[in-house]
């Protein structure tokens, strides 16, 4: 019985011993979570191709947006100067 007290008190102080080691690591910072240069530059290129697409994908819209209504002016204008029949509007109800 003597020797398994021994070796709890042994093991109890080495346990101690370890705790203090990171409480000592804890407190000097180097056990903290830091962002790697890496990866804030990997993010900092994600966020800039995902902006670039958003961009992208907004001109592309603008682009269909403005073609569509050119071609709706268009063909208005040459309904108004009373164009081809087959080009006519449907009638109205």
């Amino acid at each position: 019985a003597d020797a398994f007290v021994r070796e709890l008190r042994g093991d109890q102080a080495r346990v101690e011993e370890v705790i203090k080691l990171a409480s000592n690591l804890w407190d000097s910072g180097l056990l903290k979570v830091q962002p790697s240069a890496q990866s804030v530059l990997r993010s900092s290129l994600l966020v800039r191709l995902a902006d670039r697409l958003h961009r992208l994908a907004i001109r592309d819209a603008l682009h269909t947006w403005w073609r569509g209504c050119s071609l709706q002016r268009s063909l208005e204008e040459l309904w108004a100067r009373g164009g081809t029949g087959a080009g006519q509007p449907p009638a109205r109800r």
